[in-house]
This record gives C-alpha cells, structure tokens and sequence, in this order.
C-alpha cells in the first residue's frame, strides 16, 4: 500500500503567500508559516505530516515578507527538497500554479496552516484507482442546532423540528491534482482554488470527495488562539 517511489514523483505545494491577516498582530511581526506550534513553526508541522509517508519534495508558494520564509529554510537545511514559486502581484489560492500547467505530473496542494492527521496513501490510492483529475479532501461536520426550529409560512407555524441536525461535507483546501487542471487558468489571472475548481467541473473534469472525520485536522489560520493547542 506504501509505494515509496510513486509517492516521490508527487510533489506538494504549500500555499504560504497569505497576508495572515485573521492572526494578526502576531503576523504583522512574522509570516505566518512562521508562527509557533507544538514548538516549532506551523509549516514544519504542515511539512511533516507529508515526510511521514516519503513525501519529500515541496514547492513553497510566496508573496508576502517571503525574504523571512527562504531564509528560514535555508538555515534549516531540511532533508526534504523546497523550492519556491514567486507571486509579484496576488494571484489568490489557484492563479501562481499557472507555472505547472506542463508539468504532467500529480501535485499536492496544502495551505501553510493546516495540518491533517490522514493516511495520504489512501488519498493517492483513491485518486488513481477512480482516475479523478482533483480529489478534495472534505471532512465531515455535523451542525446541530439545540433549539426546537420553527418552520413559518406568512407568519403562520407549519411545524416546530425539535433540536435538527444537519451533516455536511467540509472543503479542508487539501487537494491532490493532475497538472493538466492548471491549463484551465489564464497567465497572471487572480483565481481562487474554488474557482478553478468550478472551472474544471464545467469543463466536465473528473472531480472526487475523500471523506476524512472531522477531528482529523486543525485550522491554526482559524483562530488567534493557536497557541493555547499546544
């Protein structure tokens, strides 16, 4: 199940060209990749969970103080492969992977504050065994209301639905994808990862759902008080 060298040939991109703006002050001094957690940086955490399975080569897409974020990597001296993919201008979560349209190759996108707790074998097994050409990883989220909800009509109650439940399915911004989907945006075009997404679906790309459970990642670009899950 664990095929070390098909796992190579996919690389992963962290998308860490954010303004942070949600973690603010703390961003106005570092990155946010840079951020603290579980005593190291945030993009360590995000980077490990992908060497944990032979994941080795990231592509690191930058804009803003991304002199901060090469330096850190070069003192580093990872034993992983990173190289950087530059934005002069925002190109938003899908508009700087232009430069890998010809690439023919399966990418692996992550945002820079998110870490997963999933099995990424069963994630490319997944992807390849139904020939999909983007799988999103959406996790499963139950919302629960604890009232009793009132259904009305012209101010008349239809009914009252005690305590109602819905399921959904979650977009985490993980994805794993065939380089051709990059054809779909146009050169220096701003696109979001959903609009590209919504793209390929109209172009009747082939587009699957891995199901993952809720508590198997954090959001730590979600919340100021990251630091407190430690």
């Amino acid at each position: 199940n664990f095929n070390l060298e098909k796992n190579k040939k996919i690389e992963i991109v962290i998308m860490a060209g954010g303004l942070g703006t949600r973690l603010k002050p703390y961003t106005n001094i570092l990155p946010k990749p840079l951020l603290p957690f579980r005593n190291k940086t945030i993009i360590e955490n995000v980077i490990t969970t992908f060497t944990n399975y032979g994941l080795n080569n990231f592509i690191v897409s930058l804009n803003y103080k991304n002199t901060l974020i090469k330096a850190f990597f070069k003192d580093l001296s990872p034993n992983f492969k990173v190289s950087f993919l530059e934005e002069t201008k925002p190109l938003g979560t899908a508009g700087v992977l232009y430069k890998l349209k010809n690439k023919n190759k399966k990418y692996i996108i992550s945002n820079c504050d998110v870490v997963f707790d999933i099995d990424y074998n069963y994630l490319i097994n997944f992807h390849e065994k139904k020939k999909f050409d983007i799988t999103l990883v959406g996790a499963l989220q139950k919302d629960k209301i604890p009232y009793g909800v009132c259904k009305v009509k012209n101010n008349k109650l239809q009914s009252i639905i005690e305590k109602p439940e819905n399921n959904y399915t979650a977009n985490t911004g993980l994805y794993l994808v065939n380089s051709k989907v990059f054809k779909l945006i146009n050169k220096n075009e701003n696109l979001s990862f959903v609009d590209l997404i919504n793209r390929a679906v109209h172009k009747k790309m082939s587009i699957g759902v891995f199901p993952i459970p809720s508590n198997a990642w954090i959001d730590l670009g979600q919340s100021i008080d990251f630091s407190r899950k430690n």
